[in-house]
């Protein structure tokens, strides 16, 4: 039923959910402390849901720029 939910989230959001959206995303899904218990991390479920896990501690959205000049 875990990995139904975070799947279900990325199917409608376009993108796995993090931690925080999840916990603020209502009552319809299991709590991120059950996740978190069964699969022993947050990213370890969204693994087992068939998706890349963001790294710890990455700010949602921004990526790190670097310049390539010659």
């Amino acid at each position: 039923m875990i990995v139904y939910a975070i799947d279900l989230w990325a199917r409608r959001n376009l993108r796995p959910p993090t931690a925080g959206q999840w916990d603020r995303a209502g009552e319809d899904h299991p709590s991120r402390q059950t996740v978190q218990r069964v699969f022993g991390s947050w990213n370890a479920a969204i693994a087992a849901a068939g998706y890349v896990p963001r790294r710890p501690g990455r700010p949602f959205g921004r990526r790190l720029l670097t310049a390539h000049h010659v």
